[in-house]
């Protein structure tokens, strides 16, 4: 089981994979959680669903399923392809499919490894890639600590609010040390509780209502309690690699590109494993290769962390 935790890096509290590319649009997101592999475009039952989601034309849909069904296409070949059977359309359409094309593409990849479950903000490039989403806890409280309420009664009420968030926070952080059944239930009516609440304050309220909506995705932790509660160390490994833009205005050349994703890749991730950035690199340019490489340190330490373990069926199961 693959789990991503996504800002501008593909980055996890093991790995960090610095990239030029924006991650402000689907195709970027994926670019990243494939390593940069080749586009590659599939029309199937999964790509449908996305256009349907999308909200993509229902005449332009069936054109769409007319297209070879399994036959993995190029840039060049979904251009193509697009162009016989579709015609001209707007951009906005094109993006539509091509968009599920490549989400449909990249879960049915055999070849590598695929990210079941992504760890994000609320963006709406993130959604629908993935098998299953889990949202940001740090993000989704944001939102609520901006309101700036006028009247006193409000600000207090706010206040209060904030704090039975926290603590429901630090609950779920306690429910991971140790996952029971009864927890996860007591953890969801107490959800149900905190997230039905009226203050009186239409703002606080609406936003109280939109958390309430992502339920499910929130507490994706109580059904896979390794999943992390957010995507901060995402957010770190993209702030190291926005630093560095600021004060050398980013690369020149494509070479450039590559030293500065292959050069930050291994720093942040170094520091994430607890390696030495200075003894590692001296290690391998050196070549004594007496220090194990970052790949081994990362599956020894997920195997320390459990993680993916309560999707193995052939694994240990949680408590309950």
């Amino acid at each position: 089981m693959s789990i991503a935790i996504f800002s501008a890096t593909r980055s996890t509290r093991l790995i960090s994979h610095c990239s030029r590319r924006t991650a402000r649009a689907c195709q970027s997101v994926i670019d990243v959680l494939s390593n940069q592999g080749p586009r590659r475009y599939l029309f199937n039952q999964q790509a449908t669903a996305y256009f349907q989601q999308h909200r993509l034309r229902p005449r332009l849909i069936e054109k769409a399923e007319q297209l070879p069904p399994g036959n993995l296409l190029d840039e060049a070949g979904i251009e193509q392809a697009i162009k016989e059977q579709l015609g001209e359309i707007s951009e906005a359409q094109k993006k539509i499919i091509k968009d599920g094309a490549r989400v449909a593409a990249y879960r049915a990849e055999a070849a590598a490894p695929v990210v079941k479950w992504l760890v994000c903000d609320d963006a709406g490039q993130s959604k629908g890639i993935t098998a299953e989403v889990g949202l940001c806890w740090i993000h989704d409280g944001r939102h609520d600590k901006k309101l700036t309420p006028v009247v006193e009664l409000h600000r207090r009420r706010l206040d209060e609010f904030m704090d039975e968030y926290w603590q429901y926070y630090q609950a779920l952080r306690e429910y991971q040390e140790n996952p029971t059944k009864a927890g996860a239930e007591s953890l969801e009516q107490r959800f149900d509780e905190l997230f039905g609440t009226k203050t009186g304050d239409e703002a606080l309220d609406e936003r109280i209502s939109k958390t309430r909506g992502n339920k499910v995705a929130l507490l994706a932790v109580l059904r896979h309690p390794e999943v992390p509660l957010h995507n901060n160390a995402a957010e770190l490994g993209a702030r190291a690699r926005v630093r560095k833009r600021d004060v050398s205005l980013g690369p020149r050349t494509a070479e450039g590109v590559r030293a500065w994703d292959t050069g930050q890749t291994i720093v942040e991730t170094a520091k994430k494993l607890g390696v030495s950035v200075y003894a590692y690199i001296k290690d391998r340019l050196s070549g004594a290769q007496q220090m194990p490489s970052l790949a081994e340190i990362i599956r020894e330490k997920a195997k320390q962390m459990h993680l993916g373990e309560s999707w193995g069926s052939n694994s240990a199961s949680p408590n309950f």
